[in-house]
């Protein structure tokens, strides 16, 4: 390889080693890479102008435009540097436009312009740098002083080198000229930079100690606070904050600070305590975050209790060098915290021995500033924990006019000291609760109220044993009523259907004597069917109670309805009453009397209830699908069974009820009437519930009232039957019957029937003369007919006595009171059946056939 070869391969080198050492310069504490960046760039130029003379056909030349550029545009930014003066970026991207001018004006052939852009620009930029640098120099070293005037020949170079380009063309200053000037330039670029390092870290050590000083003399005034440096294991590295005095004197611990130096938490700590400090040191030491520990310290003087803050301490570097404990002697508040919890748990014990009680501390404004008591920091039956009441104020739970005067009697136990006592009902998220609370003040240390002392109560359970007490005693009261009513119906019943049965029998026995053509005929039937309507009417008496027995059988609703509207229209008031019926026949099972009795006490009380001009009564005739949960609602006692149900509803135009009326319309003797007796809706209800239907009611004032009766829909479609008003002819029976009634007219009666029926009766007043007759009877009695309510023995005893002499004898029952009742009165007795009083003579033949087994 030959010499010039070598040479322009150590010019590469040092060109790179320029660059790359300018760069990583320029990240240094005091920056100064751009001069060795710009020396790289003018070896660079002088390499690739060497290359063009050895390859004139690659274009070298041009390519030298590049660093050359560069060279004095780095110059003045690194004087920019060594002035400390930002750099601008436009500074540093001038070489490419520079560049650019001169590539763009030698491809065009304008040598001149090439020449010339180097002499305008380039001279001025380095004058600009030896100011910079002169004016940072006037009180430096001489080696920091001569690199302006190295500026200035570097200048006057410049210049000659642009103007022998510009007059001859090609040549050039030759490079000798350049190293001339370059080099000691360079020398003096690198010897001020090496000094200003040297000042910078001589200022820096010096503010470091002045630091350092300056957080010795803060730590040692910390007093009682020591502050100890840790390394990552633990053990001591110095300990600030000892009493003022020589450097060895005891602290308060008794650790003198010599013997503090290289011992760790093992050495003054448990195992387990020195353990787990050494790990906390570890974790700040590495994580480089703060933590905090509080410890117990044992000492030959007595034991402390400390928290230590441990914190990090780093490097410029950014890791850590070592950690900084701060020791807080927490001894006395540690003691007061454990004589206060110990107080706090006395009185926590004696408020929690109160049972239910809660004490909360009030101030003027209503504010809970504390809670006591069972409620402690979790959420309790009522939905609330003491974070949701601590604090607050008494009227978030007890607003409006409740809230408002608790406040009034918290102020009234301010302004007097008196004591004050409240029963409240709290909405809580737990529900509705009720309070019993007595308010006291609770006095300063100068006598004056400064709290209010409430103890509360919590007496939900009470109220509600109270309530359901009154609901308890209040349906006992109503079925007291119902049964006393019941009672009374019965007897007004029975002795009711005692007459009628006189009258029902007799006009059925002249029938069967008179011709059926004849008039007397005719007003006999109507006697009877009055009896009949009578009778009805007596079952009513019972219905009112719901004591009745039903007779249930198919019924078409929308033709009885349709009769009874027809009944009704002249006392309800002309065109006052409109019938809407179904579109097609609705068949239910119930008692036709009853239902009867249901339209028409519900049409009466909406007529009754009409102003006296205007208003009409509106009945109409549906059916609907029911479900359980509606049947529930509406209070069906028994088993509810969903399913199609047939409505009949009535609705009228008048004064409406409020809710207060509406709660006791059902009960018996209430009327809002001032002549009405208050059994009407009773006994619609009892009519209601004997069928297992359902009974709603709609009303407000001023917009009327609707009442709705649903009866289980009956699919099967019946044969219609009629009843004819002629005698009809019986079969004859034989044999002796014994009749047994306290009432005289209903044995003499019953005994002309049975005789007409073609039996030999005998009659007797009471259970001891049927079994006196019973006994002299010969032959024997073929039945007995026997009362069930007499004075002296009833119909069961009868019974059972006549069965004592006779066991076969067939027994048949009359009663005007509640068929349910006779037949249950009457199941243990085999071979006995049941009549109601009034009985008709067919209903009469027919039981002793049955009886007697004469029935096909």
């Amino acid at each position: 390889m030959e010499w010039h070869s070598l040479l322009l391969l150590a010019f590469s080198l040092a060109a790179l080693g320029l660059w790359i050492g300018g760069r990583r310069a320029l990240t240094s504490i005091a920056p100064s890479g751009y001069w060795p960046m710009g020396w790289a760039c003018l070896l660079l130029t002088g390499l690739l102008l060497a290359f063009r003379s050895r390859f004139p056909e690659v274009p070298f030349g041009l390519l030298a435009f590049v660093p050359s550029a560069a060279f004095v545009p780095l110059m003045v930014a690194g004087a920019l540097q060594f002035s400390h003066r930002p750099v601008p970026r436009a500074l540093l991207w001038a070489p490419v436009g520079i560049a650019a001018v001169r590539i763009a004006a030698s491809l065009a052939g304008a040598s001149t312009v090439v020449a010339l852009v180097p002499l305008l620009v380039e001279p001025p930029l380095l004058l600009v740098a030896a100011s910079l640098v002169q004016r940072e120099t006037r009180e430096a070293s001489w080696v920091q002083r001569a690199i302006a005037p190295g500026f200035l020949a570097l200048a006057a170079l410049e210049t000659a080198d642009a103007i022998t380009n510009l007059r001859l063309g090609t040549r050039e200053v030759p490079w000798f000229a350049w190293i001339g000037v370059a080099i000691p330039l360079v020398a003096l670029q690198l010897i001020s930079q090496i000094e200003r390092l040297r000042e910078l870290a001589a200022q820096s050590l010096a503010e470091v100690q002045q630091s350092e000083d300056h957080l010795r003399t803060v730590l040692s005034s910390l007093g009682s606070t020591r502050v100890v440096a840790f390394d990552r294991e633990g053990h001591v590295l110095e300990v600030y904050g000892d009493p003022v005095g020589p450097n060895n004197r005891a602290n308060p611990y008794g650790i003198r600070r010599t013997e503090a130096h290289g011992k760790g938490p093992f050495d003054f700590l448990p195992e387990a305590r020195a353990r787990e400090a050494v790990e906390v040191i570890r974790d700040v030491y590495d994580r480089g975050v703060e933590r905090q520990l509080e410890v117990e310290l044992t000492t030959p003087l007595r034991s402390f209790s400390l928290a230590v803050n441990f914190a990090p301490v780093c490097h410029a570097g950014g890791s850590t060098d070592f950690v900084l404990g701060v020791i807080h002697d927490t001894t006395e508040r540690v003691a007061e915290s454990a004589e206060l919890e110990r107080s706090k748990n006395r009185l926590q014990a004696i408020v929690s021995a109160l049972s239910q009680n809660r004490v909360v501390l009030l101030d003027r404004h209503g504010r809970m500033e504390s809670i006591v008591g069972l409620i402690e920091d979790r959420v309790t039956v009522h939905g609330v924990d003491k974070s949701d009441v601590e604090g607050s104020l008494l009227t978030r739970f007890v607003p409006g006019a409740a809230g408002a005067e608790i406040l009034e009697k918290i102020a009234r136990v301010f302004e007097s000291g008196i004591e004050e006592s409240l029963f409240q009902r709290v909405e809580l998220p737990g529900g509705e609760f009720y309070f019993e609370a007595e308010m006291r003040a609770l006095r300063g240390p100068h006598g004056q109220p400064e709290w209010v002392l409430a103890v509360c109560t919590d007496v939900t359970e009470r109220v509600r044993a109270e309530e359901r007490r009154r609901e308890l005693e209040s349906r006992v009261r109503q079925s007291q009523k119902l049964e006393s009513l019941g009672v009374l119906a019965g007897g007004i019943a029975h002795d009711f259907n005692n007459l009628l049965s006189g009258i029902l029998g007799n006009a059925d026995l002249a029938l069967s004597d008179v011709d059926p053509e004849s008039p007397v005929a005719t007003a006999l039937i109507d006697i009877r069917r009055s009896s009949v309507r009578a009778a009805e009417l007596t079952t009513q008496l019972l219905a009112y109670a719901g004591r009745t027995s039903v007779a249930p059988a198919p019924l078409e609703v929308g033709a009885l309805v349709s009769e009874m509207s027809a009944l009704l229209r002249t006392s309800v008031g002309r065109g006052r009453l409109a019938l809407e019926p179904a579109e097609k026949p609705l068949w239910i099972h119930a008692d036709a009397t009853q239902i009867r009795q249901l339209v028409m006490n519900l049409i009466t009380n909406a007529s009754e209830s009409l102003p006296d001009l205007g208003g009409r009564v509106q009945v109409r005739i549906g059916h609907e699908w029911v479900d359980r949960d509606r049947l529930l609602s509406g209070g069906i006692a028994e088993e509810p069974t969903e399913g199609d149900y047939v409505f009949i509803e009535v609705r009228d135009d008048g004064c409406g009820m409020d809710e207060a009326t509406q709660q006791r319309i059902f009960d018996p003797f209430f009327s809002t009437k001032i002549e009405g007796r208050g059994l009407g809706l009773a006994a619609v209800l009892g009519i209601v519930r004997s069928h297992h239907g359902l009974l709603e009611v709609r009303s407000a004032p001023g917009e009327g009232t609707t009442f709705r009766a649903l009866f289980l829909r009956e699919q099967r479609i019946p044969a219609t039957t009629t009843e004819s008003g002629a005698a009809t002819r019986l079969p004859m029976g034989e044999g002796r019957v014994l009749v047994v009634d306290d009432d005289e007219a209903v044995r003499r009666v019953a005994s002309r029937v049975l005789r007409k029926l073609g039996y030999e009766a005998h009659a007797a007043a009471g259970g001891p003369e049927a079994v006196e007759v019973l006994r002299m009877a010969s032959p024997p009695f073929a039945c007995a007919v026997v009362d069930l309510s007499m004075p002296e023995w009833d119909g069961e005893r009868v019974g059972q006595e006549l069965r004592a002499i006779h066991p076969d004898l067939p027994l048949i029952f009359m009663s005007g009171h509640s068929e349910r009742d006779a037949i249950r009165r009457t199941a243990a007795l085999d071979r006995s059946c049941f009549v109601s009083k009034p009985f008709r003579m067919s209903e009469l033949s027919d039981a002793i056939r049955a009886v007697l087994g004469d029935v096909d």
